[in-house]
């Protein structure tokens, strides 16, 4: 006799991949096969295969937050932990996991969460306020995915590559990972259905 799992174990973990992605219900629809920049799609779609790194540079509105969402809805429909999150938001949760009356989650357990997924997606990775508890926090969370980047993938996304703190900048650049510069028209008439 086999055992066969229980179909609300499954709903139950489609479930909390769905909430642990932070995609929203729109973007849980978002797929590598919708994003028009061929070359970065062939790259994520890489990323999920083999693990590492992936910067995406480019100016506002060319589709990198798409890229990066669709990446990780990939992912999740694969049955990976994947988590898509801006660098400020990110930190702000930090934060707040230290204040017991507010918190959903406790440091610790956000932590383990964030640097021990299958794939993490963080965005506007250069905007967020450079106060020396953020500096270390990120510096503990790239170094983190940088040594286990065999294990797991990771992606990255600025508006200005030279914006980036220097020891992330350096990790990003070290010759095994790609760095993909966007310099389109902005694609957001696209995501409106505008012709």
């Amino acid at each position: 006799m086999r055992a066969v799992p229980c179909e609300c174990q499954d709903a139950a973990r489609i479930q909390r991949l769905i909430d642990l992605s932070r995609l929203s219900a729109n973007e849980l629809k978002f797929t590598l096969a919708d994003c028009w920049n061929v070359n970065t799609r062939t790259k994520a779609a890489a990323l999920l295969e083999h693990n590492g790194w992936l910067t995406l540079v480019g100016p506002f509105g060319t589709g990198k937050s798409f890229l990066l969402k669709a990446t990780v809805n990939e992912a999740r429909l694969m049955g990976r932990v994947a988590l898509y999150i801006t660098m400020a938001d990110l930190l702000q949760h930090f934060k707040e996991s230290f204040n017991t009356e507010t918190q959903t989650m406790n440091y610790t357990d956000l932590w383990k969460q964030v640097t021990t997924c299958s794939v993490l997606a963080i965005d506007e990775v250069d905007r967020y306020n450079p106060t020396p508890w953020a500096e270390e926090q990120l510096f503990r969370l790239a170094n983190e995915r940088y040594q286990y980047w065999q294990e797991r993938a990771t992606l990255w996304a600025t508006n200005n590559f030279e914006s980036v703190v220097g020891y992330l900048r350096d990790r990003m650049s070290d010759g095994r990972f790609r760095i993909i510069r966007l310099n389109a028209a902005s694609v957001r008439p696209k995501l409106r259905g505008d012709k």
